[in-house]
């Protein structure tokens, strides 16, 4: 499983992130080869001036440490979207 990051909103003071898993699964036999790909929002960075948090889709907001334990690799998803 890996993960991705894309904006969906900006407004200047207030930037989404969507967070996505993507699987892929390799079917088949010998006559024949497949692929399965399953892509899933994991949450939305909600990223403000004064605060960055997730939205979870079961949960709701959640703080960025616990959405850490499940996609390790958060801090570098995000560090791309960082304001200049």
């Amino acid at each position: 499983m890996k993960a991705r990051a894309h904006i969906i909103y900006d407004d200047g003071t207030r930037r989404l992130v969507a967070i996505e898993t993507v699987s892929l699964i390799r079917t088949g036999s010998e006559l024949h080869c497949g692929i399965q790909v399953s892509i899933e929002t994991a949450a939305v960075i909600v990223r403000e001036a004064d605060a960055s948090y997730a939205l979870d889709p079961e949960l709701g907001r959640i703080p960025l440490a616990k959405l850490k334990t499940n996609i390790p690799e958060l801090d570098d998803l995000l560090s791309s979207f960082e304001r200049t």
